[in-house]
């Protein structure tokens, strides 16, 4: 963003995207202004909260933190079933709720051996040195400094397994996890589960407005 010439910015950011998020918060606070997280929890506090329920809903976290190339060589032997058993699996619906190029994209990128090592060392890089960055903001001290705005999907995984403003609020400077945070009409893909037009509320009147 600096080399774009931002030196401060906004952040909205979708599951790994907001994992994503919650590490820049904390490593570079004075860089994002406002952000929005969405339909996640913080990862320490996921692992840690792991039972059946989660383990089953998000089975797929799981099992593409094994050593490499075990998950990767089964996601290439059958590509389409993996996309439509795990990417499809968190909608709301058993309608896509993907555009037709967008679906394309991903799907395309599950016959590539690059992409698809690159997606399973992204999970099991959040069960290693994630998890470590983790517990020494912990021990640290270090928690996000700026205003954070957090929504999840109502028939999600993040609804029926916790309290998000709680775990948000444990990771955050005292009142920095805002009063507007909440679960909305949504499953696990907010930005296209029929949801577009209130996030686009929720980003003017947060970060654009507020």
């Amino acid at each position: 963003m600096e080399h774009l010439g931002h030196k401060q910015f906004f952040l909205c950011g979708h599951d790994r995207g907001a994992r994503v998020g919650h590490a820049l918060l904390t490593i570079y606070p004075s860089a994002v202004s406002k952000a929005i997280l969405l339909d996640i929890c913080p990862t320490l506090s996921m692992f840690m909260a792991t039972d059946q329920r989660l383990a089953t809903a998000y089975y797929h976290c799981f099992f593409l933190i094994q050593p490499s190339p075990f998950p990767e060589n089964m996601i290439l032997f059958n590509p389409r079933l993996f996309a439509e058993k795990s990417l499809l699996g968190l909608a709301s619906t058993s309608i896509s709720p993907f555009g037709t190029e967008a679906f394309a994209a991903y799907f395309a990128g599950l016959f590539n051996p690059a992409s698809v090592y690159a997606m399973c060392e992204n999970y099991r890089a959040a069960a290693t040195v994630d998890l470590k960055d983790l517990r020494e903001n912990i021990s640290e001290g270090r928690k996000i400094e700026g205003p954070l705005r957090v929504l999840w999907g109502k028939k999600g995984v993040i609804e029926e397994c916790f309290d998000a403003v709680k775990d948000w609020r444990e990771v955050a400077e005292e009142r920095m996890v805002d009063q507007g945070s909440k679960a909305v009409e949504s499953g696990h893909y907010i930005p296209e589960e029929e949801m577009p037009e209130e996030l686009l509320v929720h980003v003017k009147e947060f970060l654009v407005d507020g």
